[in-house]
């Protein structure tokens, strides 16, 4: 996983979930930390079946994540270029599937507006939780700003062949 913000696009540190099989299940995911099988899943749902408290901020993963420093690169810049594609802005974590061979690299979802915001990618970084809350205002800001001087003219007779 590796977070996005912009425009101007930049990317952070890579992330890696650790599994606890072959695959990230939604009890490893939102109720990491509530036990474990049944009796955990139903701790963990609590009262309504709402879910444990934690959720992804108690996620077992590795930061920076152990690739190479040419996997990483890629990931960087296939994540800006995802949220580029899409129109993004302000802040998402790209999540990507890598293939066994540990080449081949592909984009799974983008999920804007991360929870926690992906703090964690960002701190990791060298820019603080404080830092980046700033930057992602001000640069609201300032596309609010541009987004509202912007003004749009059509030069259409409507009544043109009209009799």
């Amino acid at each position: 996983n590796c977070s996005v913000i912009g425009p101007p696009y930049r990317s952070s540190v890579c992330e890696m979930p650790k599994l606890e099989g072959e695959l990230l299940s939604f009890d490893a995911k939102y109720r990491a930390g509530a036990g474990s099988g049944k009796m955990g899943a139903k701790m963990a749902a609590g009262v309504g079946g709402k879910l444990a408290k934690g959720g992804m901020a108690s996620l077992n993963r590795q930061i920076p994540a152990p690739i190479s420093d040419e996997l990483t690169g890629r990931i960087q810049d296939q994540a800006a270029a995802a949220f580029r594609a899409v129109g993004g802005a302000g802040i998402a974590r790209v999540d990507f599937l890598i293939d066994a061979d540990g080449r081949t690299v592909y984009v799974n979802e983008i999920n804007t507006m991360p929870g926690s915001l992906s703090f964690y990618l960002w701190e990791a970084s060298g820019l603080p939780f404080d830092k980046l809350v700033r930057l992602l205002v001000d640069e609201a800001v300032e596309r609010h700003t541009a987004k509202r001087q912007t003004q749009y003219s059509l030069d259409v007779n409507l009544l043109s062949g009209a009799r």
